[in-house]
Order: C-alpha cells, then structure tokens, then sequence
C-alpha cells in the first residue's frame, strides 16, 4: 500500500533514471504482489532509504546553512 501523500506532495516531479531489466521485473511483480503501482513500489522503497539516512540529511543541511551564515 502507499504511503500517505502530504498536501504538499500531491503532484509528483518526473524523473528519468535507468533500472536493470530484472529489477524492473521484479519491482512490477511487487507491485501486482501488493496490487500498487510499480510507481508507488518505487517511490516507496526510496522513501525508506531516505528515511535511513534522515540524520546525515539534518546535517548535511544543517552544514549547508552554517556555509550560508558566513
């Protein structure tokens, strides 16, 4: 299932990127597996990458405004 689209994500940006022709495969079988989109599978897989590595993204941010401080 998809996760919950904020207001302020309700229209999605389109990006074009390269995927190995068994990771396509597969993630379509996830997709029908979990009756989503292959849109939503992938949307939500990089989520949850995002979200493991949430801590260094507050920093590199964090680092980014301290730049613009100066």
């Amino acid at each position: 299932m998809a996760r919950p689209v904020s207001n302020a994500e309700k229209k999605s940006e389109r990006t074009n990127f390269a995927l190995y022709p068994s990771v396509k495969e597969a993630i379509g079988k996830v997709a029908h597996i979990q009756q989503t989109t292959i849109n939503d599978v992938v949307n939500q897989a990089l989520q949850e990458y995002v979200d493991k590595y949430a801590d260094k993204i507050e920093k590199y941010d964090a680092f980014l405004t301290s730049l613009n401080n100066e």
